[in-house]
């Protein structure tokens, strides 16, 4: 069994928690927004990255060489590892843990006890 080195292992765990957020009678809602805020977050960072990293290699001679490419690959790398440690610090800070009556009813009856 091999390790992922991509972010398909964790596909199915968040498109559980969009689908678990949203009222069961509309789990298409929170699919549909998981899915749209995934590629539009991709696609803007590719866009991102990919202009830092040209604004880069072009800045620096004109003529890309190697080292322009490898400062431009640096450049793109930093900023990649900032953006993922201020979006750790967000979500500790934003996400809220769950309340116990806050559980959804179509659960609740499996953990009661029958008399």
């Amino acid at each position: 069994m091999g390790l992922d080195t991509d972010t398909s292992g964790l596909a199915p765990a968040l498109a559980s928690a969009a689908v678990g957020t949203v009222s069961s009678d509309r789990p298409g809602i929170g699919s549909g927004i998981n899915n749209t805020f995934r590629q539009v977050g991709i696609a803007v960072g590719i866009a991102a990255l990919g202009a830092i990293f040209q604004s880069r290699v072009g800045s620096l001679g004109g003529k890309p060489n190697a080292a322009a490419f490898v400062d431009g690959l640096h450049v793109i790398l930093w900023v990649g590892a900032i953006g993922a440690a201020v979006a750790a610090v967000a979500a500790a800070l934003l996400l809220r843990p769950e309340r116990s009556e806050a559980r959804s009813p179509r659960y609740s009856s499996a953990f009661q006890r029958s008399t």
